[in-house]
């Protein structure tokens, strides 16, 4: 990812499903050394561009690295309302500029950002409808 910069993609819901957008990536310096970076990511239903200033989801933390979109919540939706359909991702190169780095090996400097290798998952979570049938009564 280029430093302080965007990388974008998009893909489809076919069915009504709860959506989990993973990022990985190696946060570690002693693990990957200058190909360490944090990182973040957008996304949204209504802009194939998602920035810092227009998303609907953002994912800017260590402990996390994925999102999950449930289908009843109203940003998962299209302009028009529909759950299903496209879907556009940003992964934006955040980074420390190299003049404030303090710390070469915590504070994520921007020459490390067009190193970092990632990767970014898409899996559709089945909706299950607990108790529809589960608690039936027999009547005599």
């Amino acid at each position: 990812i280029p430093a302080e910069d965007y990388a974008y993609y998009r893909f489809c819901v076919p069915a009504c499903a709860d959506v989990k957008v993973t990022l990985q990536n190696c946060m570690d310096y002693n693990v990957c050394g200058k190909t360490y970076s944090y990182p973040e990511l957008l996304v949204t239903r209504t802009n194939r561009m998602p920035d810092l200033n227009s998303y609907s989801y953002k994912l800017a933390t260590t402990s996390r690295r994925s999102i999950v979109v449930n289908h009843t919540d109203p940003s998962s939706r299209d302009h028009n309302g529909y759950m299903t359909g496209s879907y556009y991702v940003g992964v934006y190169g955040w980074c420390t500029p190299d003049s404030y780095v303090n710390d070469w090996e915590a504070d994520g400097p921007c020459s490390y950002a067009k190193n970092t290798v990632y990767n970014v998952t898409v899996q559709l979570l089945p909706l299950y409808f607990f108790g529809l049938f589960m608690h039936r009564k027999r009547f005599k």
